[in-house]
């Protein structure tokens, strides 16, 4: 089955759903955004921990910050990757990849 995709990347802006708050779905302008970083996150599975990777797209004045993990995306995950990469570079943000 697919899953439903939670971020959308355009040229100027981020259609981003929220999983984790009650905040929605949110429409994140290149203005708004300070960096996005990549990076290792360990989450709790039941009775273990599992290490998975996390996107966290940080913007200004808004906190906490929004993030996706690796887990919740399915097959989405190196597609999104990728968009959020090409997005900093075409609009000259920073991108971390602590990985």
């Amino acid at each position: 089955m697919a899953t439903k995709r939670i971020l959308s990347v355009d040229k100027t802006e981020i259609i981003y759903i929220d999983l984790h708050t009650k905040r929605g779905q949110m429409n994140i302008t290149q203005d708004q955004v300070a960096g996005i970083t990549l990076e290792k996150a360990e989450i709790r599975k039941l009775f273990k921990k599992i290490t998975c990777e996390k996107i966290t797209i940080n913007i200004r004045k808004i906190h906490p910050a929004p993030y996706l993990l690796e887990s919740e995306c399915g097959e989405h995950w190196a597609e999104y990757k990728a968009d959020l990469e090409r997005f900093c570079k075409e609009n000259r943000l920073g991108f971390t990849n602590n990985l």
